[in-house]
């Protein structure tokens, strides 16, 4: 490939290396960096010598197999949402397409890690973190609910509807990952934590959640006028309960709440960032004032820290 770069330029001497890139990624279906191009016409004499060529022949027997590879990424889009892929699984892959495909296992080409990288920077294929549970989400129920759901909501105005939601917020969890000059030993990690948010719509009151049994003390509460209480469909929630005057509850359909429940869409990941921000901030100034453990706080602590947090960004 990088003779044919040289060879290619030797042929247009005025094309720029911008160009050059566009060439690459049309012939060889390859996005490869300016960078690389400058260095590889650097060492066009290298690249266009017979010596260079006929010691590169091995290097170049993936060609043999392009078929292969884009009927294995169009698996790998297949499967990519279904299963956590990994480097094994695509090499075992490419062995087994290589005995369907072309009847052979060639035990010249074992698709070795080198090839394995390969691959994987031709498709733009990287690793990613799954975040949140939308993966479990069907767009089918959610449509079919909505009608409903709007038309209670329509019932009570925007303050009176409260809406409450786990945060399993780990109060004294630090960060796996800090910016600094060498790599860091890590601590263990102290994954105590505690549930916190329950806000109403327009933002104009926040709730605390230190209390157990929280419905019953809601209503209790909110005593004087009637509000749309807002819940997921978890089973430790109580369907029923007894005795409440103000508050009447609502249960999201399952499976529903990470694109529908409003402390889902934003909120409890907005209070969270701003809640080790000033967790962070704390420890920092325990450690200038030689204080021991700054980063073990108590649960009053991580009640002031929260309150400060709702009271001046998340609701605002």
């Amino acid at each position: 490939m990088r003779s044919a770069i040289c060879e290619h330029k030797k042929e247009n001497p005025t094309i720029s290396q911008k160009d050059m890139q566009a060439w690459v990624q049309q012939k060889f279906d390859l996005t490869i960096s300016q960078s690389t191009i400058s260095n590889t016409l650097k060492r066009a004499s290298e690249y266009l010598s017979n010596e260079m060529k006929n010691s590169d022949v091995k290097r170049h027997k993936s060609k043999k197999y392009l078929d292969l590879e884009k009927v294995l990424y169009e698996r790998f889009l297949e499967k990519q949402d279904k299963v956590n892929m990994s480097g094994e699984i695509i090499q075992g892959k490419a062995k087994e397409l290589l005995q369907k495909m072309y009847g052979e296992t060639n035990p010249e080409f074992s698709f070795s890690s080198g090839w394995l990288e390969c691959f994987k920077a031709r498709y733009r294929i990287k690793s990613y973190r799954h975040f949140g549970e939308s993966g479990s989400v069907i767009m089918e129920n959610i449509e079919n609910a909505l009608p409903g759901i709007r038309s209670k909501l329509v019932q009570f105005q925007l303050k009176d509807i409260y809406n409450m939601n786990e945060t399993e917020l780990f109060y004294r969890l630090e960060a796996d990952h800090s910016l600094a000059t060498k790599q860091l030993e890590g601590r263990k990690k102290d994954k105590e934590r505690i549930t916190v948010v329950c806000c109403n719509g327009d933002g104009s009151d926040k709730v605390p959640l230190w209390v157990i049994d929280f419905v019953s003390w809601f209503d209790k509460r909110i005593n004087g006028k009637k509000v749309l209480l807002i819940v997921d469909n978890c089973p430790t929630h109580p369907k029923v309960v007894e005795g409440l005057r103000n508050v009447e509850l609502f249960f999201l359909p399952p499976n529903t709440t990470s694109k529908i429940q409003q402390c889902n869409a934003g909120i409890i990941r907005v209070f969270k960032a701003h809640y080790r921000r000033r967790f962070y901030s704390s420890i920092l100034q325990g450690l200038e004032v030689e204080a021991p453990n700054p980063e073990k706080i108590n649960i009053l602590n991580a009640i002031n820290f929260a309150n400060m947090t709702c009271v001046r960004k998340m609701c605002n």
